[in-house]
C-alpha cells in the first residue's frame, strides 16, 4: 500500500519544528491519535496511527515512485532549514542527507542505508525520524522488511549491551519500531497463501532465498526436508521476535514442534479427501502420514525430556507466542509438573489443538492438567487418552470435547484420583461455561 502524498510529507515539514509541535493525523480529519496506541519520547507524542486502512491511503494518480519524488524533492527544499532551525543544529545534518540518498536508491540498499543511519546517533534526537522509520515499511518488499528487521535488530542488542541511561526512551522506540516490523513480515507471510497479492510480497521462504539474504537470512538450527524448510522459514518469519531471541537446544524443540502441528493440521486436511479414494490407494497414504507424525511426535517428546529446568522454563514461556503453543489463559506460570504436562500434550497434540480451538473447552484446560497430574506414572490416563481419540466423532452432540472425554474416562477407570478429579470437573462445568475464578480476575 502506498502513503498518500501529503502524509508522507508530514514528518519532513516537521524537520525543521520543534518537536513538541509535530502530530500525525487521521486522513482528512483534525482527531489525533490516541495517546494508547502512540509512543512517547520524553513528553513528547510520536503519533503513529495503527490502522494503515484509515491513516494511509493511496494518492489518486500517484505512483510509488512519484510519491517518493515528491517525499525527496520536499527534502531537498528544506535541507536549507536544518542548518537554521534552532532546535536542530547544523551537526546533525548527516541524517537526513543519508535517508535523502537512501530514497533515491534501489530499494535492495535500504537496509544499509538504515544501518548508516542508526550509527549516527544524532538521529535518536529528531523524533520524526521514528516516525519515518515505520512509515517506508509501507513501500518495502518482503526480503527488505527482512533485512530491516534485522539491522533493528542488531542496534537494539548494541543499546540493551551498553547499559547507557540516556539511550532509554531509544531503546523503547527502538523496541516499538521492531514490533511494527515484525506485525509487517507477519502479515506478508499470511498474505503468500492469496491467489492475489500485492506486489511487494515476495515468497523468499526456501533455502536457497534465504541463502540468498546473506547475513540477513534466517537460520534453521536443524537439518530438515525442503518441505519442512518452508514451513520452517515462514514459522520464524512470523514469530521474528522469538527468533532473535532463541538458541541452541530450545530453538530445536521449537522448530521440531512446529513441524509437528503442520503434519497434524495436514493429516486433518487430507482426511476430508479421503472419501471415494479407493482403499488400497487410501490406507498407504494415511498409514504413512502417521508414522510421520508418531516419528516427529517422539522425536519432540525426547527433545523435552532432554532440556535443563533453565532450557525447559524458556521453552514453556516461549509457547504463549504461538497460536497453538502449549499454556493455560489462566495459569501462565510454569508449574512443579510442567515437563509433564508439555509431553502429555505433545503425544496428544490432536486432542490438544481441538480442545483450544474453541473457547468453551480451552476455558477447562486447567481441569485437564490437574487430571494429568493425577496420575504420575501416566499409566492409567495415557491408555484411555489413545482408546478415545480412537473414537468416530460423534454424529450430533451437544457436549464439548472435555466432557465427552471425562465421561468416558469415569467409564473406562477405577483409578481413584482420577475419577475424583474427573466427577468434580463435569460437575463444575454442568454448573458454569467457565471455571469460577475466572470470572472475578484479580
Amino acid at each position: 500500500m502506498i502513503l498518500t502524498c501529503a502524509h508522507f510529507m508530514v514528518p519532513w515539514w516537521y524537520f525543521i519544528t520543534p518537536t513538541y509541535a509535530m502530530n500525525l493525523f487521521y486522513s482528512g480529519g483534525s482527531e489525533a491519535v490516541q495517546d494508547d496506541v502512540v509512543p512517547h519520547l520524553n513528553g513528547d507524542i510520536l503519533s503513529i496511527h495503527t490502522s494503515r486502512n484509515e491513516a494511509w491511503r493511496v494518492a489518486p494518480g500517484l505512483t510509488e515512485t512519484s510519491s517518493k519524488d515528491k517525499l525527496v524533492h520536499d527534502l531537498e527544499r528544506t535541507l536549507e532549514g536544518w542548518h537554521q532551525s534552532p532546535s536542530l543544529p547544523a551537526a546533525e545534518v548527516d541524517s537526513p542527507k543519508l535517508i535523502k540518498s537512501m530514497l533515491k536508491s534501489e530499494m535492495e540498499t535500504w537496509p544499509r542505508y538504515i544501518h548508516d543511519i542508526l550509527k549516527t546517533k544524532t538521529s535518536y534526537k529528531i523524533i520524526p525520524f521514528w516516525s519515518f522509520l515505520v512509515v517506508i515499511s509501507e513501500f518495502m518488499s518482503t526480503p527488505i522488511l527482512q533485512k530491516t528487521f534485522f539491522e533493528f535488530s542488531k542496534e537494539n542488542e548494541r543499546l540493551l549491551k551498553d547499559q547507557v541511561w540516556e539511550d532509554y526512551e531509544n531503546k523503547k522506540m527502538l523496541k516499538y519500531v521492531l514490533n511494527k516490523y515484525e506485525i509487517k513480515i507477519k502479515e506478508h507471510v499470511n498474505l503468500l497463501k492469496q491467489k492475489d497479492k500485492p506486489k511487494e510480497v515476495i515468497d523468499i521462504f526456501t533455502r536457497d532465498a534465504q541463502e540468498h539474504l546473506g547475513e540477513y537470512k534466517i537460520c534453521l538450527e536443524k537439518q530438515w526436508s525442503s518441505n519442512a524448510e518452508v514451513e520452517l522459514y515462514r514459522n520464524w518469519a512470523s514469530h521474528l521476535s522469538v527468533y532473535i531471541n532463541v538458541k541452541g537446544a530450545v530453538k530445536a524443540a521449537l522448530e521440531t514442534q512446529a513441524i509437528q502441528v503442520s503434519w497434524i493440521k495436514f493429516g486433518k486436511l487430507n482426511a476430508l479427501g479421503y472419501v471415494g479414494v479407493p482403499y488400497e490407494i487410501r490406507e498407504p497414504f494415511k498409514d504413512g502420514l502417521s508414522k510421520q507424525c508418531q516419528a516427529i511426535t517422539s522425536e519432540l517428546v525426547d527433545s523435552i525430556q532432554l532440556l535443563n529446568d533453565r532450557s525447559l522454563l524458556e521453552f514453556f514461556t516461549y509457547q504463549a507466542e504461538y497460536d497453538y503453543g502449549i499454556y493455560d489463559q489462566y495459569f501462565i506460570e510454569p508449574h512443579d509438573d510442567i515437563r509433564k504436562t508439555l509431553v502429555f500434550w505433545v503425544k496428544y497434540m490432536p486432542f490438544y489443538l481441538k480442545m483450544r480451538m474453541n473457547e468453551d473447552t480451552w476455558n477447562w484446560q486447567c481441569l485437564m492438567e490437574a487430571i494429568i497430574v493425577s496420575d504420575p506414572k501416566g499409566d492409567h490416563l495415557e491408555p484411555i487418552m489413545q482408546k478415545f481419540l480412537r473414537l468416530p466423532p460423534p454424529s450430533s452432540t451437544k457436549k464439548n470435547l472435555i466432557v465427552r472425554f471425562l465421561e468416558f474416562l469415569l467409564k473406562k477407570t477405577k483409578h481413584g484420583d482420577l475419577r475424583e478429579v474427573a466427577q468434580q470437573g463435569l460437575e463444575e462445568i454442568r454448573a458454569s461455561p467457565v471455571p469460577s475464578f475466572a470470572k472475578h480476575p484479580k
